[in-house]
């Protein structure tokens, strides 16, 4: 008789065991995330205002923003650049999701046909004006004041083309011109510098 329930304690014993065991790897196998993350990465040359899901945020050049969710669940939003001057480019994040499995980064580029513009201002006085792809479709004029300290400014984008050409009128009613020789890549840019 001892020897009986002996047997059915240990019979007992490996049955919780095994079920225990089963439990646990089931658990920690397919076990379904609770939330996933999205980062939104700016590989920009300025910042940018970003609606996400109702939410405004500025993604700051060079930085990236992470934004948790249910897997699965859709993105609603949109990020715009932050310029001074030229166009306003803008990126719909309306078809991506939030990830069933490894976290997510979109990452934010300016195309090959647009780039962005500095000026680094060393001259006698300031720039008053700019016209950028003067006899082009995509011809700009810009009233923008840039001082002459020698700072660089990020001014803004403007359509790229293989004749870009950009005009600073200077406050005195003089001029600079530059030719970009650009190379039609994501997030370009081209700095005027001049004395």
């Amino acid at each position: 008789m001892a020897a009986f329930k002996t047997l059915v304690m240990k019979n007992t014993l490996i049955l919780v065991c095994i079920a225990c065991c089963t439990l646990f790897f089931a658990s920690s196998c397919h076990k379904e995330r609770a939330y996933s993350t999205v980062y939104i990465q700016n590989n920009t040359n300025t910042d940018l205002a970003l609606t996400f899901n109702g939410s405004n945020y500025t993604v700051p050049v060079g930085s990236r923003l992470a934004f948790d969710g249910y897997p699965g669940s859709s993105i609603n939003g949109q990020a715009l650049s932050k310029n001074i001057g030229g166009s306003t480019l803008s990126w719909n994040l309306g078809g991506y999701y939030f990830p069933t499995s490894a976290d997510v980064v979109i990452p934010i580029d300016a195309g090959p046909d647009y780039f962005y513009l500095y000026v680094i201002n060393n001259s006698y006085t300031g720039v008053v004006q700019f016209d950028v792809n003067n006899g082009n479709a995509g011809y700009v004029r810009d009233y923008i004041t840039v001082p002459n300290d020698g700072y660089s400014y990020g001014i803004g984008y403007y359509r790229a083309f293989t004749n870009t050409d950009i005009t600073l009128t200077l406050a005195d009613n003089s001029y600079v011109q530059f030719y970009t020789n650009l190379p039609f890549i994501y997030n370009q840019a081209f700095t005027a510098s001049f004395h």
